[in-house]
């Protein structure tokens, strides 16, 4: 009979455990009672996110997030931040997600819930057609630009010639502010996206041109709050599904002229 009444003891502790790990985790009844979910956006950052003509937040990202909203039901708020503080405006609940070419790392991994892979992207040099930067080795000497807090400053700064260019380097809060500078002669050349830096060549044909190599690639994701993961589960059934009924190639066509959904 003991061992009977410690076996009930035992079942009764395992399903109260299981009930209430279950009901930590309010993140999507949260989304659902406010009916929004707030995304956090880097408005600077083509064709992903920014400013069109009128002043609306148009871009692939922010029609993906849209393209979520919609399948889940929800509305979607968009949220343009100071992308340098992105993480802090995630933890302090000013935003639901963080959604504009955000690069996935290891840190990152460890920090937040990370989506899967929904794009990768190369870190170019964009230089004017003229120009006799080519490649990587010929930036020595150059006045080079780039985006604090992006993709490409980390690969920049990671890359094994750093030293040589470091005192070189000219941190900008948009990739906007950085082509107008390379378009003045203030920068000899901007590394970014190279999807970014290709909507730039597309507005100005003829303007630009990209190097050959670049200073790396990255995987970008969607970033979440680590204890959301109800959440988390519900956007990515979404993208799972808006990529399979071809509305997720269909947005890239748009954006990007080409099918690159992983």
């Amino acid at each position: 009979m003991k061992k009977r009444g410690l076996v009930i003891v035992l079942i009764s502790v395992l399903a109260l455990c299981f009930v209430l790990s279950g009901c930590k985790d309010k993140s999507w009844s949260k989304v659902v009672d406010k009916e929004l979910m707030l995304v956090g956006l880097d408005v600077n950052s083509p064709p992903y996110c920014f400013m069109d003509e009128n002043n609306s937040i148009v871009g692939f990202d922010v029609d993906m997030a849209m393209a979520v909203g919609k399948r889940l039901g929800i509305l979607v708020q968009l949220n343009p931040i100071d992308w340098k503080n992105k993480e802090g405006v995630l933890a302090a609940n000013q935003a639901d997600v963080l959604w504009t070419s955000y690069a996935i790392t290891d840190q990152r991994k460890k920090d937040m819930l990370l989506s899967d892979p929904y794009l990768s992207g190369k870190q170019v040099i964009l230089a004017k057609a003229d120009s006799a930067i080519a490649a990587k080795s010929d930036l020595a000497g150059t006045k080079i630009g780039l985006t604090a807090e992006t993709a490409a400053y980390d690969s920049v700064t990671k890359d094994p010639g750093y030293d040589q260019i470091k005192e070189n380097l000219i941190t900008y809060n948009s990739s906007n502010a950085a082509v107008k500078d390379l378009d003045s002669g203030a920068i000899d050349a901007v590394v970014l996206d190279g999807f970014t830096a290709k909507w730039y060549m597309n507005k100005n044909e003829g303007k630009y041109k990209v190097s050959d190599d670049a200073f790396g690639s990255e995987q970008y994701g969607i970033a979440f709050r680590k204890a959301d993961k109800a959440f988390y589960d519900k956007v990515a059934q979404a993208i799972k599904e808006l990529k399979a009924d071809g509305t997720a190639s269909r947005l890239s066509m748009k954006w990007f002229g080409e099918d690159l959904m992983q």
